[in-house]
């Protein structure tokens, strides 16, 4: 099985996001990482691949939302690239939320969503 993937890793973004009222007061930050998996095309032809620059510009409008759940993020985020985009067999969003509010230290928290066809 032939098996190919753009991934985009640290997507910087500001989102009104938290369980707690408290948390959406201002935005906060947040990190998507995105694995696109699609067959490339034979011939070195734009027209024939995902235009992952346009899968950037989807996920940056979610600034505009407020979200309650850090898996709500990632849904969103991989629904909307998968709907977007046809040729896609697969999509995997991971939000990260490093300013979790934990009462442990901690190295990453993240969501995560796998779409497939």
């Amino acid at each position: 099985m032939r098996e190919e993937r753009v991934v985009i890793r640290g997507i910087s973004l500001a989102l009104k996001l938290g369980a707690y009222e408290w948390e959406r007061v201002r935005t906060q930050p947040v990190l998507l990482d995105l694995e696109l998996v699609f067959p490339f095309p034979e011939e070195d032809r734009l027209e024939e691949t995902v235009d992952y620059s346009r899968a950037v510009e989807l996920v940056k409008g979610l600034v505009e939302e407020e979200f309650l759940l850090l898996e709500t993020v990632a849904r969103r985020a991989a629904r909307l690239i998968f709907d977007s985009f046809p040729s896609l067999e697969a999509v995997r969003v991971r939000a990260h939320k490093p300013g979790a509010p934990l009462p442990v230290e901690f190295q990453d928290l993240y969501a995560e969503c796998f779409l497939e066809r």
